[in-house]
């Protein structure tokens, strides 16, 4: 069951000011910024004033913020007990404490993931004539591997490169839809070509770090993340690749439900350089 201060903050999230947004954010992906810290240090750290995280807690239904910290408080110290079972000195090792950082965040992940949006995601996905994946700079990696598999799975399916498809989005077939890449601090060549696949009518489906990002106004479909944007994308790494895996096991369970074939090009061709061991 999720807390009052979780529920609260998802509920009116849409009436909230952007200011007030980006304290949202930092709340759903590190709470413990704000059970460990008082108001004017979780401020400095989320980025805003203290009179914002004051203003915030108002919003969400409490006198102020020691009331709002000791809901925080006391549900990650029940979180804590209630998985202190599966722990041991070995997760204290400093290498294996970094993946428990990992699957802490999954799991806040899967608490917080909305099911309809990776479905309405997966179902643009299937009826889209053509696919263009983009993401600049640290982004890349993920654009790149999302358009490998979803090649190898459907088909149609591109990945954008300034240098070679500049004018690409001119020449897409309608029904085509952008897959796009968005994290903080947000490249401008991302957000202008969604802006101009909008202006075309063309589907956008954005991968976030929040609901208040900058793409959100252009995109059909957005699944936010939840981790803190002020860290780096090492952080963004585990939680992001773990969504991409979502939406490509949903697409081949659409394929196998629905009877669709896959890609006749699939990328294990003959013509192509593998190693491997016959005899196994």
């Amino acid at each position: 069951m999720e807390p009052k201060y979780l529920v609260e903050t998802k509920k009116n999230y849409d009436t909230l000011t952007k200011g007030l947004k980006k304290v949202a954010d930092n709340l759903i992906a590190d709470p413990m910024t704000f059970a460990i810290h008082p108001a004017k240090k979780s401020g400095e750290i989320v980025g805003v004033s203290e009179t914002m995280i004051i203003r915030f807690c108002n919003e969400i239904g409490y006198k102020g913020f020691k009331d709002f910290q000791f809901d925080v408080r006391e549900y990650l110290l029940n979180n804590m007990q209630d998985s202190s079972s599966v722990k041991s000195e070995r997760y204290e090792h400093p290498v294996l404490k970094s993946m428990m950082t990992d699957i802490m965040h999954l799991k806040r992940n899967v608490e917080q993931l909305d099911v309809n949006l990776i479905e309405q995601a997966v179902n643009m996905i299937m009826k889209g004539k053509k696919r263009v994946i983009v993401g600049h700079y640290h982004s890349f990696s993920f654009a790149h591997w999302l358009s490998i598999n979803l090649q190898n799975l459907v088909g149609e399916t591109i990945l954008y490169r300034t240098e070679e498809n500049f004018q690409l989005v001119e020449q897409l077939p309608e029904e085509s839809i952008v897959i796009a890449f968005s994290f903080y601090r947000y490249a401008t060549d991302t957000l202008k070509l969604v802006e101009k696949a909008k202006k075309r009518g063309l589907k956008v489906l954005a991968i976030t770090d929040t609901n208040a990002a900058p793409i959100v106004e252009f995109a059909d479909v957005v699944i936010p993340l939840a981790f803190n944007r002020n860290r780096g994308m090492i952080y963004k790494m585990p939680i992001t690749m773990s969504i991409l895996n979502v939406l490509l096991f949903e697409v081949m369970n659409v394929m196998n439900e629905t009877g669709v074939e896959g890609n006749e090009k699939s990328v294990y061709r003959e013509d192509y350089k593998y190693f491997v061991n016959e005899g196994e």
